[in-house]
């Protein structure tokens, strides 16, 4: 993992992906970056998660059980109405255009294609990071 002149990013995130494979790479990855990082298998799990904890950001797979991203992204966004905004990432597989004004029309704010290089990762975190913290 190419991690060289990278500061470490001492943020808490919250993971909604449903495969363990992904689950474990991004927890060794976002570790590496310095992340506090909790983990939820389906949207549900997200919406309920981020109403009990702060957390800095939040990277949503699209494509889950029981509620997917699109709609967790969506409550989330209906939820937070007046409260301030926490940057939602997508992370997809699918990442054609009907995939970015779905993300978009469900409130997600960026996305990343899988599979992604770790700087990439980074890239986006920080950028949402530092827009967040810029209007808090």
């Amino acid at each position: 993992m190419e991690l060289d002149g990278l500061q470490q990013l001492s943020v808490s995130i919250l993971l909604a992906e449903d495969s363990i494979v992904n689950q474990e790479v991004m927890l060794a990855t976002l570790g590496a970056f310095g992340c506090r990082v909790d983990v939820v298998e389906n949207g549900r799990e997200a919406v309920k998660r981020w109403q009990n904890k702060r957390y800095d950001l939040i990277l949503m797979d699209c494509l889950m059980p029981e509620m997917d991203g699109y709609q967790a992204t969506a409550e989330i966004r209906r939820l937070e109405e007046g409260s301030g905004h926490i940057p939602i990432i997508a992370i997809t597989a699918r990442a054609d255009n009907g995939e970015h004004l779905l993300a978009q029309d469900a409130g997600m704010d960026d996305m990343l294609p899988k599979p992604f290089k770790t700087r990439d990762l980074y890239n986006i975190l920080k950028k949402w990071l530092e827009k967040a913290h810029s209007k808090a």
